[in-house]
């Protein structure tokens, strides 16, 4: 949709994607996966030539941005928590996030806890990731909530730690959105705000997602 015109054309119409993020180079999908299957898979497409190409195959993206496209996986070595018996969910578990470069497509471990699920919601201004950090249970909630932000591989600061889903307690952070060098997460709680000095507090009761930037 051309905005100033008012005008719209079809760029693609084969297959089942949606969007994970609009970048100069293109428009970022993944595949919707059906029933049991998860979403899969990265591809971009150029709107220009109306073209798509695939970049990752297999692996469910949590996340684009800050140049890379940010995955999980289960770290080579390591088992689900004891408090995962479900099949399906061992199978999908991740306790280490991937970075991978959109141009050069190298791949390379940024953050890890053990026995944790681990998941990117979004980026900072300087493309660092926002991680979420979660003791998973065979019913689909978690019993414990962190929230991190990644400065380089195994490189973060704790900006949060509170009770899990089941807990009438928990917060359920959305995606951040980054204004100048501040975050602003949207929550099922209120709306919060990370500054430079690393202090992060509840700035209005205001629930749901943070729609715009803030001056």
């Amino acid at each position: 949709m051309d905005v100033a015109t008012a005008t719209d054309r079809v760029v693609y119409d084969q297959g089942f994607y949606a969007v994970l993020d609009y970048e100069p180079e293109g428009i970022y999908l993944f595949a919707v996966g059906y029933a049991d299957a998860p979403n899969s898979g990265l591809w971009r497409l150029d709107t220009q030539a109306r073209s798509l190409q695939q970049i990752v195959s297999q692996q469910t993206v949590d996340y684009v941005g800050g140049g890379a496209s940010w995955y999980g996986d289960l770290a080579p070595g390591d088992q689900p928590p004891a408090s995962l018996s479900n099949p399906l969910g061992r199978a999908f578990f991740k306790d280490r996030l991937l970075r991978l470069d959109l141009k050069t497509h190298a791949v390379s471990p940024w953050f890890r806890r053990s026995g944790k699920e681990v998941r990117a919601i979004g980026v900072d201004g300087l493309g660092h990731p926002i991680v979420t950090v979660s003791s998973p249970t065979d019913a689909g909630t978690s019993t414990s909530e962190e929230l991190w932000l990644v400065t380089g591989p195994e490189l973060g600061n704790q900006i949060y730690a509170g009770p899990g889903s089941n807990s009438p307690g928990f917060v359920g952070f959305g995606t951040p959105l980054a204004d100048s060098q501040r975050l602003w997460f949207g929550s099922k709680k209120g709306v919060y705000l990370y500054t430079p000095d690393k202090k992060f507090q509840m700035v209005s009761t205001a629930v749901g997602e943070v729609g715009g930037r803030c001056s």
